[in-house]
């Protein structure tokens, strides 16, 4: 008798099924079950790799900053000196009493600098501060009069309440949660925009800027930024739109 051949091939692809060799009908999405899960923790890591090197970059940049900013204030502070030397040299015009005078009216004025923090001198002015008094205090020691005048000058220049904050703290307008700059910002607006009362869009309008207006920034709430324009005149602007003078 013959075999069956259709029966035959029947068992063969059955078998095939069983051992493996023959996708079963559910396989294809279990793989792509499976290469999804790969994906997402792959995803995952190249985005937290990619944030990564973005806040290195940002670090670096500020490194590379301070380096600067260093360099410039050991360029500074040689200069000084030169100036001093060459002032010790000269013998100019300055006398040992003006130099006193000068030399006492520092010493308060690094006494009575302000506690206020919106009122005092960066940190950073203040320590060049005392570093230059006491070098201007070894100048008077050695006759160095006009190296001591020229000391406590620059000083002075270093300790000295800024006028714009004290003006901007009575000025009013100001709640406990804005945040003052460490130095004011010239800027000017990308568009034309409306100055409001307050940090927000629900405050009313004071005035209308231009594109182009020249501001000066402030203090900041949030993405609400306090400007004062060249006449005086206070108000918020959204941070969109300002750019840089």
């Amino acid at each position: 008798m013959r075999p069956n051949v259709t029966l035959i091939a029947l068992a063969a692809l059955s078998s095939a099924c069983s051992a493996g060799f023959w996708p079963q009908s559910d396989q294809p999405g279990q793989q792509r079950q499976a290469a999804d899960a790969r994906r997402t923790p792959e995803e995952t890591a190249r985005r937290q790799l990619a944030l990564e090197e973005r806040v290195a970059r940002q670090q670096l940049a500020i490194f590379e900053k301070d380096a600067e900013i260093r360099a410039l204030n050991q360029k500074l502070e040689a200069a000084i000196l030169e100036v001093v030397r060459a002032m010790a040299k000269l013998r100019g015009l300055s006398g040992r009493a003006e130099a006193a005078s000068s030399l006492a009216e520092t010493e308060l004025a690094l006494k009575s600098v302000p506690a206020d923090s919106a009122l005092r001198p960066k940190d950073t002015d203040l320590a060049q501060a005392r570093q230059l008094f006491a070098l201007a205090t070894e100048e008077f020691k050695k006759q160095n009069y006009d190296g001591t005048v020229y000391l406590t000058t620059q000083v002075k220049l270093l300790v000295k309440t800024r006028p714009e904050r004290s003006a901007k703290t009575a000025e009013g307008l100001k709640s406990d949660s804005d945040v003052g700059l460490g130095m004011w910002l010239a800027l000017r607006t990308a568009s034309r925009g409306n100055v409001r009362e307050g940090p927000g869009p629900s405050h009313r309008v004071l005035f209308v800027v231009d594109k182009g207006t020249p501001l000066t920034a402030v203090s900041y709430n949030g993405v609400w930024v306090r400007v004062k324009t060249d006449d005086g005149r206070l108000g918020w602007l959204h941070y969109t739109l300002l750019d840089e003078r």
